[in-house]
C-alpha cells in the first residue's frame, strides 16, 4: 500500500511539473501583463499567421521588476510591417529595436531601463506571415519588507530580511 501511495504521489508531482513546462502562451492584443515571464506570440499564436491591418500595443510591467528582458525566439513578418519594442510604458517611449521584413539577425538580447516594455506590432493591409515569438523575464533588485506585511514578489528575486 506504501508503494502504491508513493507511485500516485510521484504521479501527482509529475503531473504539476508538465503543466508549469508548457506555461500559457500570450498572444499580443491591446493590453498589459503583471506577469514575471512568459512568452508572447502574434495573434495567430503559435501555429498561425497574424491578421492584416493590425495596431497592437502590449505592455509589461512585473511587480517589483527593476529591468525587464526580451529575448526574440523567432520572428518572420511581411513586407510593410514592424515589430518595435519600446523602453517604457507606452508606445511613446523610446525605441529599443524595431524588426522589419528587411531585418537580416534576430538581436541579443534586449533589456529596459526599468520596470516597463512595451512590444507594439504593426501589420498593413496588404501581406501577412509567420509572426513572432518573444520570451520576457523580470530583473528583479534586492528588496526589504516588513515582517508583518505582505508583498508579492518574482521567483528568482533577492528579498533582503533586516531586524529593526
Amino acid at each position: 500500500m506504501k508503494n502504491l501511495y508513493s507511485f500516485s504521489l510521484i504521479l501527482l508531482l509529475l503531473s504539476i511539473l508538465q503543466s508549469f513546462e508548457g506555461a500559457a502562451q500570450v498572444n499580443i492584443v491591446n493590453g498589459s501583463t503583471t506577469d514575471c515571464q512568459d512568452s508572447l506570440y502574434d495573434s495567430g499564436g503559435q501555429t498561425g499567421s497574424y491578421a492584416n491591418s493590425e495596431n497592437l500595443e502590449y505592455t509589461i510591467s512585473p511587480t517589483g521588476a527593476s529591468t525587464i528582458t526580451i529575448t526574440v525566439d523567432s520572428i518572420n513578418i511581411g513586407a510593410g510591417d514592424v515589430l518595435r519594442i519600446h523602453d517604457g510604458p507606452t508606445s511613446a517611449s523610446t525605441v529599443l529595436y524595431e524588426f522589419t521584413d528587411t531585418s537580416v539577425f534576430i538581436p541579443a538580447p534586449i533589456t529596459s531601463s526599468g520596470g516597463d516594455i512595451t512590444v507594439h506590432f504593426v501589420s498593413d493591409g496588404s501581406t501577412v506571415d509567420f509572426g513572432f515569438k518573444l520570451h520576457w523575464a523580470a530583473n528583479t533588485a534586492p528588496a526589504s519588507v516588513s515582517v508583518s506585511g505582505i508583498s508579492t514578489f518574482c521567483i528568482g528575486s533577492n528579498i533582503v530580511f533586516t531586524a529593526n
